[in-house]
């Protein structure tokens, strides 16, 4: 067995700039990884299965983790299956990246899983794959990013405070998020930008 950690990450400020053609929006955006994780067990199995406590977790190709391993299992062009079993702790849909952090812990996880050799290029297009934001918890720290949240320039910083999380247990959707984000909202005194300082997810 192969246990993993799957580190939760905040926005630190959200800049929505502008929709792009193929239907995500640019961004500017800090992320920043919190002491909050999900955990991930791996074993051996003939077939690809994740198994949760969260009832509400899709274990079907609905899951990110699932999806991770398909991707990883075509790339290598490998016939091994694992039984991804997943505690959750980060909350769903609360904008902390938790199903992005398990799908990156997944990829990295099964490399060594599975004795797979792949280049850390070939790791972040894998992971863009699944998700504009799963190529930052491909790496530990704090990191700039803009482009759809792809684009990422890590640096160190040091927070001399404590950061308090308070999670009122209401779900929402990204997609839905930015599908509420209208033209109308990109002001021309912002500079075309439309700021929120909510933490969605990156599409």
């Amino acid at each position: 067995m192969l246990t993993l950690k799957a580190y939760a990450k905040i926005n630190l400020g959200l800049r929505i700039l502008r929709k792009r053609d193929d239907g995500y929006h640019d961004i500017d955006t800090v992320f920043h990884r919190v002491d909050l994780y999900d955990e991930i067990y791996l074993e051996p199995s003939s077939t690809i299965k994740v198994f949760s406590n969260e009832s509400n977790l899709p274990t079907d190709e609905g899951n990110l983790c699932i999806r991770a391993a398909q991707l990883l299992r075509e790339y290598s062009g490998i016939e091994k299956g694992v039984n991804i079993s997943l505690t959750k702790n980060i909350p769903i849909g609360a904008g902390l990246g938790g199903g992005s952090s398990d799908a990156a812990a997944t990829l990295i996880g099964l490399t060594k899983f599975w004795e797979v050799d792949v280049s850390q290029i070939d790791l972040y297009k894998l992971a863009l794959q699944l998700g504009s934001d799963v190529p930052y918890f491909l790496k530990f720290g704090t990191a700039h990013a803009t482009g759809r949240g792809e684009i990422l320039d890590y640096f160190d910083i040091n927070i001399p405070h404590w950061i308090v999380i308070v999670y009122p247990n209401i779900h929402i959707s990204t997609a839905w998020a930015y599908q509420e984000i209208h033209n109308s909202q990109f002001s021309p005194a912002a500079g075309g930008q439309a700021t929120h300082h909510s933490h969605p997810d990156m599409e």
